[in-house]
């Protein structure tokens, strides 16, 4: 009897080891990211990670998305044509193809991460992700900030928001900037009066720096 009762014992702890081993077994899911189940999903496409033969390029391989509704545009090259395009995360944006098939415009549906794929004929793919900008807010200021004679000049710099930035000037009778592009841009006092230079980064936040001009 006592034989049996251990008989029994060993074989339930045999049976429980069994299944935590079966259970651990293929911890790594191949679903658990959005590209993995994206290829899993399409096995007609080759999963260009860690694939040495891919004859397809995308460029930007990266870019950032601020707003819903911002869109970006992607450009595929090599292999042979025409391409098709996806994202990973429908839910998050989309993409089209429609107007030219080398080109994809992606738009964002949320501010969120996601993927753009791109695949020939041929099933070669190539990946560019989509990331989420951590951009602080616009802003703006001039060194000095106050001119009091004609020919005065002030350097005018930006800084956050979402590059790139585009300047321009209140009144071009009281003053004008050396550029209307770049982090910076120079001002030069024409007459007096004070005047105002304004900065609009990509996002089409903008900010005004008033140069006092006595």
């Amino acid at each position: 009897m006592i034989k049996k009762t251990v008989q029994t014992i060993l074989s339930a702890a045999l049976l429980s080891a069994a299944m935590i081993f079966s259970g651990c077994e293929g911890g790594d899911d191949p679903g658990s990211s959005n590209l993995d189940s994206y290829f899993a999903n399409n096995p007609y496409v080759s999963d260009p990670r860690g694939n040495t033969e891919n004859p397809v390029s995308v460029s930007p391989d990266s870019a950032f998305v601020a707003t819903a509704g911002e869109q970006i545009a992607f450009r595929a090259a090599g292999g042979n044509g025409p391409y098709t395009w996806d994202v990973a995360i429908p839910a998050n944006g989309s993409i089209d193809a429609s107007a030219n098939w080398r080109m994809g415009v992606y738009t964002a549906k949320s501010v969120s991460d996601n993927s753009v794929i791109v695949y020939d004929r041929n099933g070669y793919a190539a990946i560019a992700s989509i990331g989420v900008s951590a951009a602080d807010n616009l802003s703006a200021s001039a060194s000095p900030s106050s001119l009091s004679a004609d020919g005065d000049k002030a350097t005018v710099s930006a800084s956050g928001g979402r590059t790139p930035y585009t300047w321009s000037v209140h009144d071009v009778a009281l003053g004008n900037i050396s550029s209307t592009s770049g982090s910076s841009v120079l001002y030069t006092r024409y007459n007096p009066g004070d005047n105002g230079v304004r900065v609009v980064d990509a996002n089409g936040d903008s900010v005004y720096v008033v140069i006092e001009q006595p």
